[in-house]
């Protein structure tokens, strides 16, 4: 475990990482953990944990030595030894049941949107973030679309998610789009849960999706797996429920229709059809 004191080098090291290497190149698998531990407050769990560990161990220390006193003690009424049983639950219960809540989510989430922030990360740079390291970007995203209005405004969320809805295809950017859809977040009621991409933005990624694919024709091989690959991130969406067919029909049948020679591209337009007729 790191100890307290390491927590501001190491979070300059986090910064440094992803202000000068993630958006220019893919990270190590050195690199990519320690960020995404900071991102997650893993690395402030682990280090917690251990300091309160070493203070349940000093708890039961005192709390033996107390009872070979108590030995040669006479004359000591149930009621006292009952209270001081209690005592020993709670010191022995306390310190790591509480670990999470003291420095868990709200600790933990305002130094990594601090770490995001020194980063640098914008949503004009955010393409170079998701093209380089996807798993890191996801992560951001996750934390600046789930952060309290009052620290970022909703228009400063979508900002980044016109962004990301706007970026050119690519395998990467699908798994960003594709990770994101799948998360829901509260409403400001606190009680309706509703997707944290909302559907309008990733209808406008599927049509830069099906718009680059058409533009591939000076390359029929790149266009033709550019074509499966939307094929497949298109069927995900429709069985996951994360996009309804009839929004999308109309669109997305021409481009299997266009396609059709394509394996994929059938087995999409057959999935659309089976939706239609349910």
């Amino acid at each position: 475990a790191l100890k307290l004191g390491n927590s501001s080098s190491l979070e300059a090291e986090i910064v440094d990482i992803l202000k000068n290497r993630a958006f220019s190149i893919p990270l190590t698998p050195m690199d990519e953990r320690k960020v995404l531990d900071a991102l997650s407050g893993t690395d402030i769990q682990e280090e917690t944990i251990a300091v309160s560990s070493s203070s349940v161990a000093a708890a039961n220390s005192t709390i033996n030595n107390n009872k070979q006193g108590n030995k040669n003690k006479k004359g000591k009424s149930k009621s006292k030894r009952g209270q001081q049983q209690k005592q020993q639950q709670q010191q022995q219960q306390t310190p790591l049941s509480l670990t999470k809540e003291k420095v868990g989510s709200s600790k933990s989430e305002r130094r990594a949107l601090t770490i995001i922030t020194e980063s640098g990360l914008t949503p004009q740079n955010l393409s170079r973030l998701v093209e380089n390291n996807p798993i890191i970007a996801i992560e951001c995203l996750l934390l600046i679309l789930t952060c309290p209005e009052e620290r970022i405004p909703t228009n400063d969320k979508n900002e980044y998610l016109s962004s990301l809805a706007g970026m050119d295809m690519s395998i990467h950017s699908m798994e960003v789009v594709n990770r994101l859809a799948t998360h829901s977040t509260r409403a400001n009621n606190q009680v309706d849960v509703e997707p944290l991409l909302h559907p309008e933005y990733i209808h406008l990624y599927i049509s830069t999706c099906i718009s680059s694919c058409e533009g591939m024709r000076y390359d029929r091989h790149l266009q033709n797996k550019s074509v499966r690959l939307v094929c497949v991130f298109l069927q995900s969406l429709i069985r996951n429920g994360i996009v309804t067919v009839e929004d999308l029909y109309v669109e997305v049948q021409s481009f299997c229709l266009e396609f059709s020679r394509i394996r994929e591209a059938a087995a999409l337009f057959q999935l659309l059809k089976n939706q239609v007729n349910r």
